[in-house]
């Protein structure tokens, strides 16, 4: 079967999972991600900053601020670090940075998670949500997807990817 970017299988992670490290704390963390350390806390009703290694925390995603977000790639027979790299227009380092690479064997199904900045749009008068699908190449359930907090009006900005 010929392997190209249309049979890569994706989706658009809600939150992220994070296993906590020797040496991390909230601060490093929250930093690492662009939140701020009472963001964590809240998403994880976490009364405390003490966190333990091996312990799992959620990394919200931001609302309609969010520059940035994740979309996961399900790992195919024979991919590696540098085809996978390639085929998705992405650095090595920002996958490794992204993924717990102690864990990480590079076997079929398991799931990598690539950084991807948004791209916005600011809606003009004349735009109509046809003419935005259209011309962004989105179905209206994942411009939906992509904007649950925003309103479509002239002067909002809008996420297209």
């Amino acid at each position: 079967m010929k392997k190209d970017v249309f049979h890569t299988r994706f989706r658009i992670t809600e939150n992220i999972d994070y296993i906590v490290k020797k040496g991390d704390n909230l601060y490093k963390i929250a930093q690492l991600y662009g939140l701020a350390v009472k963001e964590l806390m809240s998403a994880n009703d976490l009364t405390g900053t003490t966190i333990y290694p091996n312990q799992t925390i959620v990394i919200p995603r931001k609302g309609e601020n969010n520059s940035f977000y994740f979309e996961e790639y399900v790992i195919e027979t024979h991919d590696n670090m540098e085809l996978i790299s390639k085929k998705l227009n992405t650095p090595i380092n920002l996958l490794m940075k992204y993924n717990d690479t102690s864990k990480l064997n590079l076997e079929e199904n398991q799931v990598l998670r690539i950084p991807r900045r948004r791209a916005s749009y600011v809606v003009k008068p004349e735009d109509s949500l046809d003419d935005i699908l259209r011309s962004n190449n989105l179905t209206y359930d994942e411009f939906i997807g992509k904007n649950l907090e925003n309103w479509l009006s002239p002067g909002s900005t809008i996420y297209v990817r």
